[in-house]
């Protein structure tokens, strides 16, 4: 027979491993395509059930008739490793890395503790008798000129009397004769009428209490300043020089204000300051 099996009803095919029940079954096909043919009279092949999974089909009454061998041309998945992974190795020693930068810090960054607080102690006040002049019959007081600033002597008369007056504290000898002595201030007062002189007094060794010579310039100061001068030559050598600005029928309450007085000489690079005629104090009034 040509590969069909004439089996009456109820015979096994042993190569099968299924029964036929009354009709012809068709021969498996090419094992290398998974094609079945069947005979005629019987009914068409099923497709396979579940995706492809099981590899067999089945005729029309439900009965498997072949069985489809394992797709060969396919690699299998690669079994999935479940295994732990390898614990690490321990090294004892530690690993040889560069050392980690200092951190730069600035000095002005360094928390040092408070600092001591610059105290800078104020020079002391200068006084009246530190510009080396001095008060007969009057009161001075240092003020302040209220526009410039500059230091300001208020003379005023102390007492009932009716003159009081304003001296350098020096003297100065003449060192020859004819030298040229010269005082000079800014004047002003708040007691209109009042009279104020600038003096320069020469008087000799042999009589003290007596001038040989006097120059003076007499003026009525105002409530404006004003620059007043007065110029003396020598007319002996060794006589003392006395430098003063007073006033005389002064009533009680008079009183001027002298900023900026000056005694100088001239010399042959012009006037200088007088020093020993104010004790050689400084500042300059």
């Amino acid at each position: 027979m040509n590969g069909s099996s004439g089996v009456a009803a109820g015979a096994t095919d042993p190569n099968a491993g299924v029964s036929s029940l009354g009709g012809d079954t068709g021969s498996p096909g090419d094992p290398a395509t998974g094609d079945s043919s069947s005979s005629s009279g019987g009914s068409p092949d099923s497709q396979p059930t579940g995706g492809g999974d099981t590899g067999s089909s089945s005729d029309g009454n439900g009965g498997s008739s072949w069985q489809t061998p394992a797709d060969f041309g396919v690699a299998p998945a690669p079994v999935q490793d479940t295994s732990p992974p390898d614990a690490p190795i321990y090294d004892p020693q530690p690993p040889h890395t560069a050392p980690a930068p200092m951190p730069t810090t600035h000095h002005s960054e360094i928390a040092s503790g408070p600092r001591p607080a610059h105290i800078q102690v104020a020079a002391p006040a200068p006084t009246v008798a530190d510009y080396g002049v001095l008060g007969v019959g009057a009161n001075l007081a240092l003020v302040r000129d209220p526009v410039e600033g500059r230091p300001v002597i208020r003379v005023a008369l102390a007492h009932s009397g009716s003159s009081f007056s304003f001296d350098a504290v020096g003297g100065v000898v003449a060192e020859r004769v004819g030298l040229q002595y010269r005082i000079g201030a800014w004047l002003r007062t708040n007691a209109p009428g009042v009279t104020v002189c600038l003096r320069i007094k020469e008087i000799s060794p042999r009589d003290r209490r007596t001038s040989v010579r006097t120059t003076e310039r007499c003026l009525a100061p105002t409530t404006t300043w004003r620059h007043f001068r007065i110029l003396r030559r020598t007319i002996s050598r060794g006589d003392k020089l006395v430098f003063s600005i007073y006033s005389y029928g002064a009533l009680k309450g008079d009183n001027f204000e002298i900023s900026r007085f000056t005694v100088t000489r001239k010399t042959a690079e012009g006037w200088k300051r007088v020093d020993a005629a104010f004790g050689d104090k400084r500042p300059a009034l």
